[in-house]
């Protein structure tokens, strides 16, 4: 289903494996193609949403979502929609994942964010 992504946490580790659909792996999350260059997606969603620097941290497998850190929250982004939220419960990447282990995806809570940009459609 993915690699594990570790989190680091004075001087600890912490191996996290993502919920079943849900993949950490670098590759299927394209960072350095689309969050890392300027222009890219991931950076456009930083600028439009005024969140800086955008980090994926996983992304589902037979959606278009990915769930992305900045500024030390947590994101989610549909690629199809183009909207943004910010993941306002739980907070931890750790209790993220536990709860979508347990309870489904469906039941983050989530909050729409204002556009402050443009929006782009990728082309």
């Amino acid at each position: 289903m993915g690699e594990s992504f570790f989190v680091e946490k004075v001087d600890v580790v912490h191996k996290i494996s993502p919920p079943p659909y849900w993949s950490m792996d670098p590759e299927e999350l394209d960072n350095e193609i689309e969050w890392v260059p300027q222009g890219s997606q991931g950076h456009k969603i930083g600028v439009v949403y005024r969140l800086g620097e955008c980090v994926p941290v996983m992304c589902n497998l037979n959606g278009s979502e990915v769930i992305f850190t900045a500024g030390g929250n947590f994101y989610e982004h549909d690629f199809i929609t183009f909207d943004t939220f910010k993941i306002i419960f739980p907070e931890t990447l750790e209790d993220i994942v536990a709860v979508m282990k347990e309870q489904g995806y469906k039941t983050l809570k989530f909050k729409l964010l204002p556009l402050y940009g443009k929006r782009t459609v990728p082309t």
